[in-house]
């Protein structure tokens, strides 16, 4: 490899500190993929922090307003135009108000009724009207989806859900 350097006129030392200024301001997604270099290895970066925290990162939010008992899709991830991969969708927060007694839960699944559901969280019991409540709490990723899978809410009750909830779709 430090013929490669040489070739290009550069030394190993200046490569490396240009190596990890590009780790440092790269966003997560750039350095999950594999860097070449020529005929020389591969290097490979893995990825690492919690997206919601990742300030760097767009957050998503999706105001929720459900009357009813039902399943309710609220994020669908869309499919990154490079790869076709179905991206993750990261829950970041969840505030709510509720118009009576609900139980409310999270699920991932496909389709905008979360088809075959992967159940996120047990079900938050709110025994009656209330002012806004924080159930996911961020900056931290509470749960996250499978490549490609719908984040749903499912609820129970008869009050009314309304609030918004934020997340990261990569």
């Amino acid at each position: 490899m430090n013929k490669f350097f040489n070739n290009l006129g550069l030394t190993a030392g200046f490569c490396m500190v240009a190596l990890a200024l590009a780790v440092m301001l790269a966003p997560p997604q750039v350095l999950s993929q594999a860097v070449g270099l020529g005929n020389s290895s591969v290097i490979t970066i893995a990825a690492s922090g919690d997206p919601c925290e990742n300030m760097s990162l767009p957050k998503v939010s999706a105001i929720v307003s459900i009357s009813t008992a039902t399943s309710t899709e609220i994020f669908a991830p869309s499919t990154n135009a490079i790869t076709g991969v179905g991206r993750v969708i990261y829950a970041c927060s969840a505030k709510f108000s509720f118009g009576g007694a609900q139980g409310i839960s999270f699920e991932t699944g496909t389709a905008a009724s979360c088809a075959s559901p992967t159940v996120r969280t047990g079900v938050f019991a709110i025994a009656a009207a209330s002012n806004p409540l924080e159930l996911l709490t961020p900056p931290l990723n509470a749960f996250q989806s499978a490549k490609g899978g719908d984040l749903c809410i499912v609820t129970t009750g008869t009050g009314a859900v309304n609030g918004l909830m934020t997340a990261v779709i990569m």
